[in-house]
């Protein structure tokens, strides 16, 4: 009968299925290449070069590697790497809280950045950590100097 699909799609779509998928289970950990991720990056944007040098009236294409290679830089820089965490391991919520609505605010509110930096900024000279002050190398504590 025209219009039915039940066995044959359903038979067609069953042998083609291990195409759709990596084969592996959804809990287990994917290890994601970071030097491939570079390389991609360093692709896209030869490719968006040679776009813009060669046919400048592709704006479409042009953008479109513009914006993949800028998203896949900021994915390189924030993957770990071999002696080093991810980026987002040591970020601390209420910092995240603070990008989030920094994000957020300042496409909406462009003139919002001169009052954010005049509130944030001196919070952040008077609350950032200070360097520990160590008595020079060789000094005795016990003994003043005379």
């Amino acid at each position: 009968m025209p219009g039915e699909t039940g066995l044959p799609v359903l038979l067609a779509w069953r042998s083609l299925s291990h195409l759709c998928h990596n084969g592996k289970m959804a809990g287990e950990k994917i290890e994601i290449n970071r030097p491939l991720v570079g390389v991609l990056t360093i692709i896209c944007y030869l490719v968006a070069a040679y776009i813009w040098l060669r046919y400048p009236n592709e704006e479409f294409w042009l953008g479109g590697f513009v914006r993949v290679a800028l998203l896949m830089s900021a994915f390189w820089l924030a993957l770990p790497s071999g002696n080093r965490e991810a980026a987002w391991a040591n970020v601390s919520p209420s910092t995240f809280v603070a990008i989030l609505v920094a994000v957020l605010m300042v496409p909406r509110y462009p003139r919002a950045i001169f009052g954010m930096a005049v509130v944030l900024l001196p919070i952040w000279y008077f609350l950032r950590p200070r360097k520990k002050q160590r008595p020079p190398q060789g000094m005795d504590r016990t003994t003043p100097s005379i």
